[in-house]
């Protein structure tokens, strides 16, 4: 007797692969609850069957636009500004050896973004004790603004990895080795 496949690419199913597949996790998760619980790995070979895959090389603009933007833009605009996932616009970075860090440290939502947490995570770490924000000096002025310095945010990497563990599902491990390399030097 043949073997019937479970999950079969019906002209439903290929409307909505067409109509809403661009490859992020959310995409897929989508279309994984629409279908009645197709596996990803089928989703994903169907998406390659159908040539609806998205890899693309990046042009030398996309660099450029990314090298320019990269210390002022979040990870979140840049990506949606040149049509690729977080992640490929996040290795893209570390491969041109360009990163999200400034002269002034981090603040709690850069830091939210660099764990991929919600601020209130980081809002949570900082009322515990983990991190301890400094004021930073504007034109002379202390102002009221919290920041974390690259030392501050290495010493909590390494003081909590429990916290780190809780989490590791949503870490950017890019951004995270970069900050422990970096200590290193």
């Amino acid at each position: 007797m043949p073997r019937v496949p479970k999950h079969v690419l019906t002209p439903e199913r290929t409307d909505l692969m067409l109509r809403y597949y661009n490859g992020t996790p959310r995409a897929i998760d989508f279309l994984i609850e629409e279908m009645k619980v197709v596996p990803r790995g089928t989703i994903l070979y169907w998406a390659k069957k159908l040539g609806i895959t998205h890899k693309r090389d990046w042009s030398e603009d996309d660099e450029q636009y990314l090298d320019e933007h990269i210390s002022t833009d979040r990870i979140e605009d840049i990506a949606k500004h040149l049509k690729r996932t977080t992640v490929m616009v996040r290795w893209k970075a570390t491969q041109m050896g360009i990163n999200k860090i400034n002269c002034y440290g981090f603040n709690r939502e850069t830091l939210s973004e660099g764990f991929g947490v919600s601020h209130h995570i980081v809002q949570k770490w900082i009322n515990a004790g983990y991190l301890t924000p400094r004021s930073r000096q504007i034109d002379g002025e202390k102002k009221e603004v919290w920041y974390f310095s690259e030392a501050d945010v290495r010493r909590f990497i390494l003081s909590h990895p429990l916290e780190l563990d809780r989490i590791k599902e949503k870490l950017d491990m890019v951004w995270l080795m970069e900050m422990v390399k970096e200590g290193q030097k």
